[in-house]
């Protein structure tokens, strides 16, 4: 048999690799952060992340991020992920089949559960599945480490008979806006589905920079700044603003801070250690403070009208 044609990066996120006992966001690899250094700078290699406990909707920000990285990248390398994440289920008793989604952009994804596509949906051009029991790599009825053998799903040439799936046979992300992710340092990443139109935290951050706002993670409240970067806040503060098809909450350091104190100051701690997958909502409507200056001005205004 001919070599395995692989993607020239592999990013493996299973819940069999092991080496961390508990998932933490601070304490465990950032992936999106290395996802994008090894596609804009178009680094080879594999990297193995151990994803057992990690919240269901973990995987959705990844593929949807790696998608985007292509299509700022398009010359980039290929790119493969592997995504095993499969309980046992009364109906899938040895758990869901291993599926392959090829893209427009240079990206392969092979995934079980099929919901961890649901997030880049509307992007698989084509859509294969590895029969559960009837397949040339194991016994289904018997095998317990599938994904020991699925990588292989990955490679160009894998030799493997496949069935074709209908991509709109991915189950769709549940509505509205959501924690989508945690960065190394506790910097918030939401996702708000739907049409641009139908946006409504998006539309609110867009039309009022420099407001305040009530914002609503789960049942914690916090006051958040609306800018365009940190600048437009003080240490100790939350900014949100959107970041291409995101929408990110952070928290501003005092310089003098420990990276201990970092932490404990992010937006992760300040909204209680939310989960991913968590609803998120703005309160009421955006408020805004005048400044002295803004005031003093407003009053020139008002005398220059009142006196001509």
């Amino acid at each position: 048999m001919s070599k395995l044609d692989y993607p020239d990066r592999i990013f493996s996120l299973s819940d069999c690799h092991g080496g961390q006992p508990v998932w933490d966001p601070l304490n465990s690899p950032d992936v999106a952060a290395r996802l994008a250094e090894t596609i804009r700078s178009d680094l080879p290699g594999i990297q193995h992340f151990d994803t057992h406990g990690v919240p269901e909707r973990y995987h959705d920000h990844i593929v949807r991020e790696a998608v985007r990285l292509h299509r700022e990248n398009p010359e980039s390398n290929t790119t493969g992920l592997f995504i095993n994440s499969a309980p046992r289920t009364e109906a899938n008793q040895n758990g869901e089949p291993f599926y392959r989604a090829e893209f427009d952009e240079n990206i392969r994804i092979t995934a079980t559960p099929l919901s961890a596509l649901s997030a880049v949906r509307s992007s698989v051009k084509k859509l294969l599945v590895l029969p559960n029991e009837d397949n040339e790599l194991y016994n289904g009825k018997k095998e317990q480490h599938r994904s020991s053998y699925t990588p292989k799903l990955l490679a160009e040439n894998h030799g493997l008979n496949l069935e074709e799936v209908d991509p709109s046979s991915i189950p769709e992300l549940p509505g509205g806006c959501t924690l989508a992710y945690i960065d190394r340092f506790g910097n918030l990443v939401l996702f708000e589905d739907g049409l641009q139109e139908s946006q409504k935290i998006r539309k609110t951050i867009a039309e009022n920079l420099r407001a305040n706002v009530k914002f609503k993670i789960g049942d914690t409240i916090c006051d958040l700044k609306i800018g365009e970067s940190l600048s437009t806040t003080q240490p100790g503060s939350l900014v949100i603003y959107g970041n291409d098809g995101n929408i990110e909450i952070l928290g501003k350091w005092d310089k003098n801070w420990s990276p201990q104190q970092r932490l404990q100051n992010s937006a992760y701690a300040q909204f209680e250690k939310p989960e991913i997958g968590t609803e998120c909502s703005i309160e009421g409507e955006p408020t805004r403070v005048l400044s002295l200056a803004n005031i003093e001005k407003m009053d020139l205004a008002f005398l220059s009208r009142v006196w001509g």
